[in-house]
């Protein structure tokens, strides 16, 4: 038999031919952390976020949370992730801004402050507070926020009226790990110069001016055609499944293997391994 389907399944399908994508996603929930003893103050859904140190209020630490959804295909590898804040008021010039990967779940909240909201306002219920990751009920195992102590960017940030971007290696580690476990995504929090008073910037948040909201751009390029396992190769292995999963694919359970998306596993989708083969 004459196998005289693989540039026709190519052709549908793009065997071989691996284009990039990028995302922009908007900012799902922020809030900032008011450095207080007691966790009575909060802002969820003002239109700014804080980072820094005040001259006589304490340190002020900005949560960011993105939801990656669904627009990334499954087996993608992460190129980069940037991160991008306009700074909407400060007092100071550059001081660095460095961004650490949350380790647990927190609340946005109802609060929103009058004015420049720079002092915060009385936490409410659902807030999330320097002490509690959600208002009056759970505490941060560490109070000002549970997270990753290396920080996975550091940016620096000095005049207003300007966005500022993050990006680094460890930001695109952080997506594609929170991409392969959903679960895990509680976003990022942005310090600023915690020594230094009157360093605190300002930022505008999800609920500021549309043009000036925060934004996360992803740049990704999907897995070959052929990855049956996800792995990033087309290799033996993806020709294996192809084989094991050879006939319907159930409706309750559609089949990986079925690189067609027709329904079975056939000659189509094993030529579709055969020609995308990486290794």
């Amino acid at each position: 038999m004459r196998w005289s389907v693989g540039a026709g399944v190519c052709a549908a399908i793009g065997c071989g031919v691996v284009q990039g994508g990028t995302i922009t996603l908007q900012c799902d929930k922020d809030a900032t952390l008011y450095e207080t003893a007691t966790g009575n103050l909060a802002n969820g859904s003002g239109e700014y976020l804080f980072a820094g140190k005040t001259n006589t209020a304490g340190l002020r630490r900005a949560l960011l949370h993105f939801n990656l959804g669904t627009s990334i295909p499954a087996g993608a590898t992460i190129n980069s992730a940037t991160l991008t804040l306009h700074l909407s008021k400060t007092a100071s010039d550059f001081q660095p801004a460095p961004l650490h990967r949350m380790l647990n779940q927190w609340s946005e909240g109802p609060s929103n402050p009058n004015g420049n909201e720079g002092q915060g306002t009385v936490s409410l219920t659902g807030d999330v507070t320097w002490i509690h990751r959600t208002y009056s009920s759970v505490l941060w195992a560490t109070p000002g926020g549970e997270f990753v102590s290396n920080p996975s960017a550091i940016g620096s940030v000095g005049f207003e009226n300007i966005a500022y971007s993050w990006s680094s290696p460890g930001m695109a580690a952080d997506v594609a790990a929170w991409l392969a476990n959903p679960s895990t995504n509680f976003g990022w929090v942005l310090m600023g110069n915690e020594t230094f008073d009157g360093g605190a910037k300002r930022f505008d948040s999800r609920s500021g001016p549309s043009a000036n909201r925060p934004t996360l751009t992803i740049v990704y390029t999907p897995a070959p055609v052929g990855d049956v396992t996800g792995d990033g190769i087309v290799n033996i292995d993806d020709l294996t499944a192809v084989i094991l999963n050879w006939g319907n694919c159930p409706v309750s359970q559609p089949c990986g293997a079925d690189l067609t998306h027709d329904g079975v596993v056939n000659i189509d989708d094993l030529s579709a391994v055969i020609l995308s083969w990486s290794a």
